[in-house]
């Protein structure tokens, strides 16, 4: 086959996060999909079935798995994603690039959190969301998602820090693309144009809402804030609304940067020692 849709599931209850939104899928694009997962599943939504007889359970399933796509040209989503519009698109890219991916709306508070690579790899390189990827058979016999796996195994807890390494390391022709392709509804962000893909990591979308949620998500395609209430997406599009999202966003960031310097100190005292960190926080004074 030579375009589809990939999920990744190990266990009942991301197998049936897979079900639902793969139904979804159907509903808007015509693409075979298939699924890794750790049992058989017997459900018509899926193409084919691929067992993953060893699962870990954790965030490395991901790269052990994404190269056991069935598809030359392949879109995985997370299991609480959802394509909501048509994204042919994406397969296009593929002529021109073997690798893409949507740079994470929170990437500095991550980085900063958990990044092992901070200081030898180039500010510049961004940390992606791998709750989207887009990639060509050419990324699998290239050897990058081994590369990645190799990465997270050695030394990372969190799959998207051994991926911005793995990229920074890649000789493959690589894209990022904008966040409508990665919507993180849970996080505020910025989008311009229409929204093609909602990442709901808090699990707030259902059958139920999940087309008012794309009603209003792009009922314009001007550029706007989104930002998740307690039920619902909104998207402020007057002057008014924008202020408030954005005092909504300033709040979170002061409480990443909290635990963003806590972290820091814990570690600086673990690998340096007390009398260390104290300077180094006295000369960033």
């Amino acid at each position: 086959m030579k375009k589809g849709i990939l999920y990744i599931a190990t266990g009942s209850e991301y197998i049936q996060e897979a079900k639902r939104s793969a139904q979804y899928v159907r509903s808007v694009v015509d693409y075979p999909i298939a699924i890794v997962t750790d049992q058989q599943v017997e459900d018509h939504i899926f193409d084919e079935v691929i067992i993953d007889p060893d699962p870990r359970n954790t965030y490395i399933d991901k790269p052990r798995n994404l190269g056991r796509t069935p598809f030359e040209n392949t879109i995985f989503i997370d299991t609480d994603a959802y394509i909501i519009n048509d994204i042919g698109e994406l397969f296009d890219l593929l002529e021109f690039v073997d690798l893409a991916a949507v740079v994470d709306p929170n990437e500095d508070a991550l980085r900063l959190m958990n990044e092992r690579y901070y200081d030898t790899l180039p500010e510049s390189i961004p940390e992606y969301n791998t709750g989207m990827i887009v990639y060509s058979s050419a990324a699998v016999n290239n050897g990058f998602f081994q590369r990645w796996e190799e990465n997270y195994s050695q030394d990372h807890s969190q799959d998207q820090i051994s991926f911005r390494k793995t990229i920074a390391e890649t000789d493959l022709q690589f894209s990022s693309l904008s966040n409508v392709y990665n919507c993180l509804i849970d996080w505020p962000i910025q989008v311009t144009g229409e929204v093609k893909i909602l990442h709901d990591i808090s699990r707030k979308l259902t059958s139920e809402n999940i087309e008012d949620v794309k009603n209003r998500i792009n009922k314009s395609t001007e550029p706007r804030i989104l930002y998740s209430g307690q039920d619902r997406v909104v998207y402020p599009l007057s002057e008014f609304g924008n202020k408030i999202a954005y005092i909504l966003y300033t709040y979170n960031i002061f409480n990443y940067n909290i635990i963003n310097n806590s972290v820091k100190a814990i570690r600086s005292v673990c690998d340096n020692g007390i009398i260390t960190t104290l300077h180094k926080v006295k000369k960033n004074l």
